[in-house]
Formats: C-alpha cells, sequence, structure tokens
C-alpha cells in the first residue's frame, strides 16, 4: 500500500513539475491539457486521473508554492536573530523576485478566473499569520514592539497589504503602489509601536521589485 502511494505521488509531482514548466514557457492561458499528457507522454485517462482540470492543477501548483514559502518562513522563525531582523529577513527572502515567483505570478494574472489568484493570497496569509505573530510577540518581549492582540492586528495588517498592494487585483500605478507602500510602513511602525523607521525595509523591497 505504502508503494502505491508513493507512486501516486511521484506521478501527481511529475504532473506538478510538467505544467508549471510549460506555464511558464508558455504561458497559462496558451498552454492546454493535451500540451500537458503530450509532455508527459499519458493517457487522457491518466490527466484526469489525478486532476480535473487544467484550473486543479493550477490551484496544487499555487499551494505547492505556498508550502516553500512556509518552510523558508519557519527557518527563519527559528533562527538566532531579533525580532525585527527576523520580520526584515522573512519580507526582503519571501517577498524578494525570483524567476520562479515572477513566472507564477505572470501566470496567476492570466487566469481568467480570479479566485484563484485571490486564493494564492488567502493562503499565504493563512500560513504565514502564525509565523508573524511569533515574531511580533518576540518583539514585545524585547520591548521593540508594543501591541495588543498581536494576532488580528498581523492579520488585518498583513491581509490588507497582500490585496491593497497586488497589481494582479488592481490596477495601480507603479507610483501609487509605491506611495501606498510607503504609507504602509509608516502605519505599521504606529500600530506596533516601533522605533520610527521599522518597518522601512517593506517600501525598499517594493520598490526593488517595482524598479528594476
Amino acid at each position: 500500500m505504502a508503494r502505491v502511494v508513493k507512486e501516486y505521488d511521484e506521478r501527481r509531482e511529475e504532473f506538478l513539475d510538467i505544467s508549471e514548466k510549460l506555464f511558464s514557457v508558455k504561458g497559462y492561458n496558451k498552454t492546454s491539457v493535451q500540451d500537458i499528457i503530450k509532455e508527459i507522454g499519458v493517457a487522457k485517462g491518466t490527466f484526469y486521473y489525478y486532476f480535473k482540470s487544467k484550473e486543479e492543477i493550477m490551484d496544487a501548483i499555487i499551494m505547492r508554492y505556498v508550502d516553500i514559502q512556509l518552510a523558508i518562513a519557519n527557518k527563519i522563525l527559528n533562527e538566532d536573530l531579533p525580532a525585527n531582523e527576523k520580520m526584515k529577513k522573512l519580507f526582503l527572502t519571501l517577498g524578494g523576485s525570483t524567476e520562479r515567483k515572477d513566472n507564477l505570478t505572470e501566470n496567476l494574472h492570466e487566469v481568467n478566473n480570479k479566485e484563484m489568484h485571490v486564493k494564492s493570497i488567502v493562503e499565504a496569509v493563512k500560513g504565514l499569520t502564525p509565523i508573524l505573530t511569533q515574531i511580533v510577540e518576540q518583539g514585545i518581549a524585547e520591548n521593540v514592539y508594543d501591541v495588543e492582540n498581536p494576532r488580528e492586528t498581523i492579520e488585518f495588517m498583513f491581509t490588507g497589504s497582500q490585496f491593497l498592494l497586488d497589481d494582479g487585483i488592481f490596477d495601480w500605478s507603479v507610483e501609487e503602489i509605491l506611495q501606498k507602500a510607503l504609507v504602509f510602513t509608516k502605519t505599521m511602525d504606529k500600530v506596533f509601536s516601533a522605533k520610527s523607521g521599522s518597518f522601512y525595509f517593506i517600501y525598499e523591497l517594493y520598490d526593488s521589485v517595482f524598479n528594476r
């Protein structure tokens, strides 16, 4: 039974790997189910044994990427660093530009159903909130942050920024996004009663991504 499960998982991962590669090269909209099964060399029925649709594969790719991000965030959480350094490292590491992330973002923007794009943000928020909360609690213990209800505060701030600063949901210009990012950093300083400029790295992150 264990071998059957392993074979199932391995074949499913193969579908995800090939689909992600094709989406990256051809784009989500221009990649068909037929392209995927041709690249893998299986019958159409095999595809539908693992996935109901191309959209479901994209959803699984999103969740796999989120899991990778959470593993990185947990590693940073457990490092021997001051709270604000952990916060900075987490944002810069996860928010920075990489080829894989850029390809995934571009393909999410192609998906006709925006629910999938929104889901990617929701899953990231749900997964990262407990980690960010622990960092804030460490900061409170270190007297660099001072905030009541840290988890709920993180949920409001993180969710709001993820949606409002997403150029795939709102059609902001680069100037508008950067202005909002700047205001967000100042708001974070005030909300967490942190030293002025403590969260300026968030603005620097957006500036590097949109002005690269």
